[in-house]
């Protein structure tokens, strides 16, 4: 049985006009008139008698029966799309690249299972960049990020929970040895950064 029927049919014993149901829907008049079939086949009764010299409509028998079961029905119904929705928004999709995950994460999911909260919250593993692709494109609802620069996105709401410098590590007679301060942009080598020893600029991110 589809629900849209049952909207044609609790409309057409109110207004009891074919046209003015299908203005309502915004639908042509035989829309209207092939629903009524539907359900007159499928229950194998007459639900509405129509004269058409007299432009009258008598609900029969049947026809009060069904009313009283369809608005039951689609009041279920809506019911029924409205928890599945719930449902679906209780649960967050949470964007952890590796490095974030074992080192951040477990101190937050200690206070989201002391919450209560952690059941209701789906890790999604991927790499940075893949993580703010999917951020991006709504395939997660927010992620922890490392980034160096703050994101330029304007679609995504950031805030910074933690910062931390990195550290270069060279030999003494490195060039870069006699330098206070050295800038990676400038520096036209190689960097290998061990996880280890690698800190990041921390952001929360959230669609």
């Amino acid at each position: 049985m589809n629900t849209r029927d049952l909207e044609y049919f609790i409309k057409l014993t109110e207004l009891k006009n074919f046209s003015k149901v299908a203005q309502e829907f915004k639908v042509s008049q035989p829309t209207i008139t092939f629903a009524l079939r539907r359900l007159e086949e499928e229950l194998n009764t007459k639900l509405i008698i129509r004269f058409r010299a007299q432009k009258q409509l008598i609900i029969t028998d049947s026809g009060q029966q069904l009313i009283k079961h369809a608005k039951n029905i689609l009041q279920n119904y809506n019911l029924l799309k409205k928890e599945i929705m719930q449902n679906h928004l209780q649960k967050l999709n949470l964007g952890l690249p590796p490095i974030i995950e074992n080192r951040y994460f477990p101190l937050i999911a200690k206070n989201l299972k002391q919450d209560h909260l952690l059941n209701k919250i789906e890790t999604r593993e991927y790499g940075s960049k893949t993580t703010l692709q999917a951020l991006q494109n709504g395939s997660i609802d927010l992620a922890l990020l490392a980034s160096i620069d703050p994101l330029s996105d304007q679609n995504i709401q950031t805030q910074e929970f933690d910062r931390q410098s990195f550290a270069i590590f060279v030999s003494a007679d490195h060039p870069l040895a006699k330098k206070k301060r050295s800038i990676l942009k400038t520096s036209k080598m190689k960097i290998l950064f061990y996880s280890k020893m690698a800190s990041f600029t921390i952001k929360l991110s959230v669609c």
